[in-house]
């Protein structure tokens, strides 16, 4: 079921829908907290969604998105 959820969340990701992406890949963790893929997309759609939000002016939500990728891994490290 959790790569149901990440499946769903790749593809919301590709199309730009971000607020859904990181929904469905925090459900594919609650599933399945071993999940690695939905994790690192889970920190791709806040980080993208945080890209939009400060393109669209809203500086404030970026900044929380971005607290919340520092919260869920301090320590990540793009590949």
């Amino acid at each position: 079921m959790a790569l149901i959820f990440y499946n769903r969340g790749v593809g919301e990701i590709e199309r730009g829908e971000f607020a859904a992406a990181a929904r469905s890949n925090l459900k594919a963790l609650q599933l399945d907290a071993e999940q690695n893929s939905a994790r690192r997309n889970l920190l791709a759609a806040w980080n993208n969604w945080a890209v939009q939000c400060y393109k669209e002016g809203d500086v404030i939500k970026a900044d929380q998105l971005l607290n919340d990728v520092r919260l869920v891994a301090p320590d990540h490290v793009q590949d």
